[in-house]
């Protein structure tokens, strides 16, 4: 399924770059700050756009910029609602270009969420580490 898209979130971005490329694509991988953070204020309305994303039946995933470093959306509050309340997966420390090519690979095969949750944090050729262990 070629509708998938990543976004690059930069300082001052509103969540309008979000919501177009959530009009175009079934899923979006957003590159956040740090442990996998984003803007969270009555400027910068992402969750609006990731919560109308998920009723739509839309798939968010955040990754991290941070090169040396893996998501753990848990660490900070704004990442743990993104979480728990909108489903949004995290890639942990699969790197981006594993992280598109297995949800489009993904999304060509099913849209039940509990299904992609599975084969996404399953470990093709160790691409994912979700419990922090070190990766040989």
């Amino acid at each position: 399924n070629p509708k998938v898209s990543v976004m690059k979130l930069v300082p001052g971005m509103k969540e309008d770059v979000l919501e177009y490329l959530f009009s175009k694509n079934d899923a979006v991988i957003i590159e956040s700050f740090g442990a996998g953070g984003l803007p969270t204020s009555d400027e910068y309305d992402f969750e609006r756009v990731i919560q109308k994303a998920n009723e739509e039946g839309k798939f968010t995933v955040i990754a991290t910029q941070a090169l040396l470093d893996g998501t753990e959306l848990t660490t900070y509050e704004v990442g743990k609602k993104f979480k728990e309340e909108f489903s949004v997966m995290e890639t942990y420390d699969m790197t981006i270009e594993a992280a598109l090519a297995k949800m489009m690979w993904i999304l060509g095969r099913t849209f039940e969420r509990k299904d992609i949750e599975t084969l996404f944090y399953t470990s093709i050729n160790n691409d994912i580490n979700t419990r922090g262990e070190e990766v040989l």
